[in-house]
């Protein structure tokens, strides 16, 4: 009789164990499934400013600096003011930055560069009297993500 008890406790102590598991690993995923949903919504700004606001837009790409100018909704580059520019493409190009969110932060350690390349695209934006910088097309070689960052950001002086 005894032995039947004890199976029988040991039974009942397992399957709430086993209770116990299944709701810790359900409450677990759903946690996943809200921070996975947050990250796809992009709930992290990097840049934000009135595309009336935007004065200059610089380019960075292989070595190469291309500054874009605007002044009363006519564009300019700065290094041969000559030169013909699509002002559906730049203006296309100011309302991709001027509400740019991240999926997620990364903050870097010290002696930590979370194996990324050389960036390959740098662009900087002056708005409103503030200056930021996103570079572009970073890899981590182990991973193969593609990155953006934000850096450099500050009051440009007046």
């Amino acid at each position: 009789m005894k032995t039947k008890q004890r199976t029988l406790i040991v039974l009942l102590v397992l399957v709430f164990l086993a209770g116990g598991a299944f709701a810790a690993l359900t409450a677990k995923n759903a946690q996943a499934v809200q921070a996975e949903s947050a990250a796809a919504e992009g709930s992290i700004p990097l840049s934000s400013f009135a595309a009336g606001d935007l004065t200059e837009l610089a380019v960075t790409y292989n070595g190469e600096t291309n500054t874009l100018t605007v002044a009363d909704g006519s564009w300019t580059l700065a290094e041969d003011p000559a030169y013909h520019l699509d002002a559906t493409a730049c203006n296309t190009m100011v309302t991709a930055l001027s509400a740019l969110n991240a999926k997620r932060q990364l903050t870097e350690e010290p002696g930590e560069d979370y194996g990324f390349t050389d960036e390959s695209l740098t662009v900087t934006v002056t708005a409103a009297g503030e200056t930021n910088t996103f570079t572009f097309g970073a890899e981590n070689a182990a991973t193969v993500q593609t990155v953006c960052t934000a850096k450099d950001r500050y009051k440009a002086a007046s």
